[in-house]
């Protein structure tokens, strides 16, 4: 008797398509399928009844590149896909939009990719003798570096520079053409720094994401735990096994032959089972019934994820303050587009110099001689007297847009260093310190830990922790000295405008200082002024650097700061 097999959708595609041997998804009715067109690679997921979710293009940019899909997997929790392509690339895509979480390139030009698995931790059942639910940490042993980031106030977070605000969001413009967004530029270093999927609450920073919508009800599942110490391999022509845990941190390859690569892959605890085949093409696709047994102790034991989840932490923690740093560099000195607060008191004087140069012909005119004159006798010359009258730089609006520019770029130094990036180093320093005992543990040999590296690093932060501390005293004491500094250039501009009144009429009235003079002359000699661009250098000026945080007696010649050198 016949049969025939009925068919559930018909999928109809504008553009030559494939679907690979792993492209259904386990348990949704989903389905993966790569097309090209015009030399490029396409990937869409449509579901069995034949709609659309999404298509991306994978053109690659600067970091990678993307020529053919080879293979693809679902993660355990089936909320992620792998892709492998040639040349060697492993892009981790979500269920939801497609988008690119995370790009793993594998570096080699002899070799291409052939395949690629992604396997769950088979998890223990538990035991009679277990510990009960309430005595249970999850992952935090008491006393770690996580236990203690975990019981710490989270880092405020920072704005996400992958969404840029454009004239569409903030006046709706729908209708106006606008430049795509840039990207945002990350660091080489942060950029291969080996991490697990991001987690910022491990690493004790507030994220500022709100959460992803779910694209359709198939992914409304609640988030589990499925993905932990799961294993990502990819194999290559040249019989290597590049495994990753949870599909990001990478832990290495192992060789199952030469010229030869994994027919099929499976694991089981510690152990991978691989039938090999030739990697050519040409020659005949027999595999042996005999699997090659590959054992990685190191798959089964907590030592390994511990080190990715430190070394993710501390990543998260130096791109936010490298970020935290930016964002206060371009509140001082400026940007590209932007101007800075640190140049607008160089400016203004500037611009009574030029005044002194052109209306009074003054050869060398020297603003700060005449400022501090005005402040020590209260008398002015007769160019600062008509600068301080003039509405072009001493207009309210003026002096308003001044005071409040530099108020909150010292606000922003002074706070941003104090709870910004001081604590982030201070919690970098803790996941440093237990690496350090780690390195002296023989159950860490494996990961083999260089101690001069992580003492190196130890001594970087804990001068970052200084410096952090000396940054937000020095911008408190510059704010305090720049608001004295604007309420005496305001008496002295009431002053001015007195006097004119008192040579019309009889008016013996004159306003009450507030100001403190002091702080106004240290805010002239040291403040004013960017440093090195005074004129004359015998003027004094605040040590422009912290204390060495090396201890005394060590050697201090390589530090190159202004520290006294020990007896």
């Amino acid at each position: 008797m016949a049969t025939t097999i009925a068919p559930v959708a018909t999928i109809s595609l504008p553009n030559p398509a494939r679907i690979l041997r792993t492209a259904w998804c386990p348990d949704k009715d989903l389905v993966v399928i790569l097309s090209r067109f015009a030399h490029q690679e396409k990937l869409s997921l449509w579901k069995m009844s034949g709609s659309k979710k999404w298509e991306i293009d994978l053109p690659g940019n600067n970091d990678y590149h993307v020529d053919r899909i080879v293979d693809i997997a679902w993660s355990p929790d089936v909320q992620s896909i792998a892709v492998v392509s040639n040349p060697g690339m492993v892009t981790i895509h979500s269920i939801q939009n497609g988008a690119i979480e995370r790009a793993i390139p594998i570096p080699g030009r002899r070799f291409h990719i052939t395949g690629v698995w992604w396997f769950r931790d088979e998890k223990k059942s538990p035991s009679g003798n277990a510990l009960p639910e309430v005595f249970k940490r999850g992952e935090n042993i008491t006393g770690s570096a996580h236990a203690v980031l975990r019981n710490l106030p989270l880092l405020d977070p920072i704005q996400d520079e992958t969404k840029t605000l454009t004239s569409n969001d903030l006046f709706a413009f729908h209708g106006a053409r606008n430049r795509a967004p840039k990207a945002p530029k990350v660091p080489g270093i942060i950029r291969i720094w080996p991490t697990l999927p991001t987690d910022l609450v491990a690493a004790s920073i507030a994220s500022n994401k709100p959460d992803a919508k779910k694209a359709f009800p198939e992914a409304e599942d609640e988030e589990d735990d499925t993905n932990v110490n799961s294993i990502v391999a990819v194999s290559d022509s040249m019989g290597n096994v590049h495994l990753f845990l949870e599909g990001s941190y990478p832990l290495g390859q192992v060789r199952i032959g030469a010229e030869s690569t994994p027919r099929s892959l499976y694991k089981l605890r510690e152990y991978l089972f691989v039938h090999p085949g030739p990697s050519s093409d040409t020659a005949t696709a027999a595999a042996p019934l005999s699997p090659c047994v590959l054992k990685l102790p190191y798959l089964t034991g907590r030592h390994v994820r511990d080190v990715a989840r430190v070394s993710s932490a501390a990543r998260e923690l130096t791109w936010y303050a490298m970020r935290v740093v930016k964002e206060m560099r371009t509140a001082w000195f400026g940007s590209e587009a932007n101007g800075g607060a640190r140049d607008m008191g160089q400016k203004w004087v500037n611009a009574l110099e030029e005044r002194q140069r052109n209306e009074f012909g003054h050869d060398e005119p020297y603003a700060l001689l005449d400022l501090t004159y005005l402040l020590t006798t209260g008398r002015s010359s007769e160019a600062l007297m008509d600068y301080l009258g003039s509405a072009e730089h001493m207009s309210e609006r003026s002096l308003q847009k001044w005071e409040t520019t530099m108020i909150e770029a010292l606000t922003k130094l002074r706070d941003f260093s104090e709870k910004r990036v001081a604590p982030a180093c201070q919690r970098l320093r803790l996941l440093l310190q237990e690496m350090q005992g780690w390195a002296a543990l023989p159950q860490y040999a494996v990961c083999k830990f260089n101690t001069e590296e992580i003492d190196a690093c130890l001594a970087m932060v804990a001068r970052g922790i200084v410096s952090s501390a000396w940054l937000a005293a020095t911008a408190r004491k510059e704010l305090i000295r720049f608001k004295e500094f604007m309420k005496w250039l305001r008496y002295a501009s009431l002053c001015d405008a007195s006097e004119i009144t008192r040579a019309n009429a009889a008016d013996h009235h004159q306003p009450r200082p507030q100001h403190d003079i002091l702080e106004v002359n240290e805010y002239l000699t040291s403040g004013l002024v960017p440093r090195g661009t005074a004129k004359h250098e015998h003027w004094p000026r605040a040590s422009e650097s912290p204390r060495c945080a090396q201890p005394v007696g060590s050697n201090r010649a390589r530090c190159g700061c202004r520290c006294p050198r020990s007896p």
